[in-house]
Order: structure tokens, then C-alpha cells, then sequence
């Protein structure tokens, strides 16, 4: 597949008004980085190998990523954090390190500068920070417990017990500079995704067998239930709007479960929500020429004009202009 993870970067304007779009990304095989305008120019940015690229992230920027792939003995996880060098005519290589093996959930931050990850102990992990400039490691929290979800947002770090339709998950927040911490959600087969403010967390809870969407407004802990059957991680929030795909028809099972080991997929339909007025708008049903999307992924770019998914049936990345 060549596209295995994609950011969205603002190109070099052509006048002082005009916004040039650009994906970036990673070919999984080779793990080249291009990216591709609106009019879907290909441009290579660099010459550097790494075969067999699991998983790609790209800062904000476009400049920082981090790579995921399996050593060769097929069993150890590596972890390769890579700068882009200023963008040239020409292809270059990328300058980086390897940090700790084995390390499960990795996420950078929302500014770009950061990320954090889990490090692996003998008995659990580390909850750990680390800028991308100085490599310097902050330690935020320990936990007996190994899985968890990281995510990072302003200065804050998200954690939330990997979710299962079997169990009640919990969710943290942690602030990094003092470390306090606060549980803030909780649910069963709790999944959840905060804005970049730190105002709203989107999260959806399994309770009766399909995954329910709430909005938690932290700033007076007003939670609204939207009456939208879909997960948190098929929504994405810009402009003071979410912007959820939702299946057109839900069965009942164990979700999020079924859904991640790909025995239930959705024919999604795209919504709008607006959490400060409760308002829901209904869009357009998501489709090829074949067959329905299941779109995950979701990311939208500055102008809140464009959202960019990826289709979870076939990992294809599709744009979709609001």
C-alpha cells in the first residue's frame, strides 16, 4: 500500500491568497516519503530506506515522522524518529535515531515539537514525553498496566485503557508539567478523542451492544449524548464542528472489537455536529463506484473545506470537499 499514514501540509502559496493542499506520506514497502498536490502532482522528498514500514506519523508540519516496522526477526518492534530536511528539488535523506524497542502506542503532539509514548518495563510501562530538538525524556507516569492509548494535546497527555466491548475502560489526563492526574471518562469499550483545546472530548461507550457518541464539555463537565451510533475514532472536530462518519446500518456485537479485527464493516454516512448547539446535520452517504466506505483516519485540513479519510475496506485515502 502506498499510502500508510498522511498529514496535511500547507504548500508554498503561489500568490498571497491562494492555499495550496498537500498529502504527505510513506510508501509501506519502501518507506519513501512523497507527497501530492490537489491536482495530483507526485513529488519524492527522499532517498532514505526503511523496507517494510508498518506505520508512519507525521507532525502537524510535515517535517517530523516516525517510523514503525518489525526488526528481522519478525518479532521486535522498532520505533525510528526521522526530521525531513528543507524541502529541495532534489530527493534527500533523512537524519534521525532509533529510540527504545518494543514500544506499543507512540503519538506526537498536536504542536509538533513533542511525543509521547509508552516504554516498556519489565512489569508494565512508562509514560513518557520526549521533545523532538533535544531528545530529552520526561517520565509522566507509571503503570503497572501495559496497555494503554496515549495521545497528546496542548500540554496535557491523554491515557485510556485499550478498549474492549467486554470490560468499562477508563480514560486520564495528565498535565505535564505538573503530573497531576484526573480520571475523566469511563465506559464500556471506551474509546475517546480530545480537541486540541483540551474543550471537547468526543467518546463513544458500548453499554447496549452498539457504540454510542457523547460530547463532554470540560469546561462545565456538561456531557450531551448525541443520539449518533458510531466510534470516537471516526470522528474529527475543526472549526468549532465535529464531523463524524456514521453507519448507515449498525448490528449489534461487541464493538469496538469486531470492528478493529475487520469481522463487522460500516457503509458510513458523513454528519456534522456542533457541540455548543447540539445541532446534527446530516451530509452524504460515503461511496465509491462499487461499494460503501468504512472511513477511518479522519483529518481535515486548516480551512476546514477538506476532510481527508481513509477507507478501512480497502486503505485507500480519499478527500472529501465540504
Amino acid at each position: 500500500e502506498r499510502l500508510v499514514s498522511e498529514n496535511l501540509v500547507k504548500g508554498k502559496p503561489k500568490t498571497t491568497t491562494d492555499y495550496v493542499p498537500v498529502v504527505r506520506y510513506a510508501d509501506q514497502e519502501t518507506g519513501i516519503v512523497y507527497e501530492q498536490d490537489s491536482k495530483h502532482t507526485e513529488m519524492r522528498l527522499t532517498n532514505t530506506t526503511i523496507p517494510n514500514t508498518y506505520e508512519a506519523l507525521f507532525s502537524n508540519d510535515g517535517v517530523h515522522i516516525i517510523f514503525r516496522f518489525l526488526d528481522t526477526d519478525q518479532q521486535t518492534i522498532l520505533t525510528y524518529i526521522a526530521s525531513l530536511a528543507p524541502k529541495t528539488t532534489a530527493p534527500t535523506d533523512l537524519t534521525g535515531y532509533f529510540t527504545y524497542q518494543n514500544i506499543k502506542n507512540i503519538q506526537i503532539s498536536t504542536d509538533g515539537n513533542s511525543f509521547v509514548y509508552t516504554r516498556p518495563k519489565p512489569v508494565g510501562v512508562d509514560v513518557v514525553t520526549t521533545l523532538f530538538n533535544n531528545k530529552k525524556d520526561t517520565v509522566l507516569f507509571s503503570s503497572p498496566i501495559s496497555e494503554w492509548v496515549v495521545d497528546s494535546i496542548n500540554k496535557s497527555t491523554i491515557l485510556t485503557t485499550k478498549p474492549t466491548g467486554l470490560f468499562d475502560g477508563y480514560s486520564y489526563t495528565i498535565e505535564n508539567t505538573t503530573l497531576a492526574y484526573s480520571k475523566t471518562l469511563s465506559g464500556r469499550g471506551l474509546t475517546q478523542k480530545t480537541t486540541n483545546d483540551g474543550l471537547y472530548k468526543i467518546y463513544s461507550t458500548t453499554n447496549t451492544g452498539t457504540p454510542n457518541i457523547f460530547i463532554l464539555n470540560t469546561k462545565n463537565n456538561n456531557i450531551y449524548d448525541t443520539g449518533i451510533k458510531t466510534l470516537s475514532e471516526k470522528c474529527v472536530y475543526s472549526l468549532n464542528m465535529y464531523y463524524c462518519a456514521v453507519p448507515a446500518n449498525i448490528q449489534t456485537s461487541t464493538y469496538p472489537d469486531t470492528w478493529y479485527q475487520g469481522t463487522t464493516t460500516f457503509n458510513d454516512d458523513l454528519w456534522a455536529i456542533e457541540p455548543a448547539t447540539q445541532k446534527l446535520t446530516y451530509i452524504e452517504h460515503l461511496k465509491t463506484n462499487t461499494d460503501g466506505i468504512d472511513a477511518t483516519n479522519l483529518q481535515i485540513d486548516s480551512t476546514g473545506k477538506r476532510i481527508y479519510f481513509t477507507d478501512k475496506k480497502t486503505s485507500l485515502l480519499w478527500a472529501y470537499d465540504l
